[in-house]
């Protein structure tokens, strides 16, 4: 009699226990497994020695796995470092996007040379060239180079040919076989007899009155005497 009853109590006494761990296992709260929790990764890779998992900031080991995100390398820890990393999972994958370069670029953006960046660069590089070539043709044409520069830089071709033509009227209006003057002083009249002679002319070419140079010559400028 005391054998059943001993062998009763051992039978409720085992019901009891596995009725408890089945109902812990049913209320313990369901950790995903590591295929289901790293759907959202992507592809799964060997570590290397010497990465360091994204969560602990500590270096994995052989067990542990590296998923590759944005073509980036993300090791990670098994356990809770993987849970915290698929719980949070773009606040992780933001520590991967480099910052940008100085235009406000990310390295996985579009490429960067568009066709607007090109035609501006090609715009820059004409405009430098007519800029040279009209800074030289305005100071053969005896003119302010600066203003041609800016116009040759942003009107190009037109600016150019602008001064090409100017720059051939006036060589036209010089007497044959002779280089224009880009530039000379306005002539006086000598007070006696009217005629036109150059301001630092000392005399007149006219009359041969004596004159009051209002000016320094070229000549003597360059130390080479004065003007008669």
């Amino acid at each position: 009699m005391g054998i059943v009853v001993h062998v009763k109590f051992i039978r409720q006494f085992a019901l009891a226990v596995g009725g408890a761990l089945v109902l812990a296992a049913t209320l313990a709260p369901q950790t995903p497994s590591n295929k289901e929790s790293t759907k959202s990764l992507g592809p799964r890779s060997a570590p290397v020695q010497g990465e360091i998992c994204v969560v602990c900031n500590r270096p994995v080991g052989a067990d542990d796995d590296v998923y590759i995100v944005h073509g980036q390398r993300m090791a990670v820890h098994r356990g809770e470092c993987l849970g915290e990393l698929e719980s949070h999972i773009e606040k992780y994958k933001a520590r991967l996007r480099p910052s940008g370069n100085f235009l406000g670029i990310e390295p996985d953006a579009t490429a960067a040379l568009t066709t607007r960046w090109l035609a501006l660069g090609l715009y820059v590089l004409v405009g430098l060239v007519f800029a040279a070539l009209s800074v030289n043709r305005a100071i053969n044409a005896g003119q302010s180079p600066a203003p041609w520069f800016f116009a040759g830089f942003f009107l190009n071709i037109f600016a150019w040919t602008v001064l090409v033509a100017r720059h051939r009227r006036i060589a036209s209006l010089a007497p044959k076989g002779l280089a224009k003057v880009p530039q000379t002083a306005a002539p006086l009249a000598c007070p006696t007899c009217g005629h036109l002679n150059h301001p630092a002319a000392s005399k007149c070419l006219g009359c041969g009155a004596k004159l009051e140079p209002a000016t320094d010559s070229e000549a003597a400028r360059a130390g080479l005497g004065q003007a008669s």
